[in-house]
């Protein structure tokens, strides 16, 4: 892990995707476990997650290290493949970390987004409210940054 960074196992690692914020969670010293389109349920080292970008992180607490490992091998044992809607980042790691929240990003999303049917165009309207939403799901949400 970077020197300088106070993240710790089991806390949950963010890094930029345009509007969205990719989420994956600190597994061990250098490594991430993180939910992807293009790979599915994988380790990275934190380097390999991060792609060049700032990360931000959110501190969990009271994370037995062996019974995360025990859930990324039983999540990782399904073979789920990742899915926007029922199956994303968040997802991924809220479930690793033993709490079943969903995805913010996708409520806020759907949400805000859903005020936008208003419009004349609803699925102009929908996506200009589900980005503002998305917007103001990952502004409003506090994080520290390496």
């Amino acid at each position: 892990m970077h020197k300088d960074t106070k993240m710790m196992i089991g806390d949950r690692v963010y890094r930029s995707k345009g509007a969205v914020m990719h989420v994956g969670v600190i597994v061990s010293e250098n490594l991430v476990a993180h939910n992807s389109p293009d790979n599915n349920v994988e380790v990275v080292s934190i380097e390999q997650f991060a792609q060049g970008k700032e990360l931000k992180y959110q501190r969990s607490t009271k994370v037995d290290p062996a019974a995360l490992l025990s859930q990324l091998e039983k999540i990782k044992n399904e073979n789920k493949r990742y899915c926007p809607f029922s199956f994303n980042c968040e997802h991924f790691a809220n479930r690793l970390l033993g709490d079943n929240k969903g995805s913010g990003q996708l409520l806020a999303v759907v949400a805000i987004g859903a005020l936008g049917l208003t419009s004349k165009n609803k699925w102009l309207g929908f996506l200009a409210a589900g980005s503002v939403g998305l917007v103001l799901c990952n502004s409003l949400r506090s994080y520290s940054t390496t």
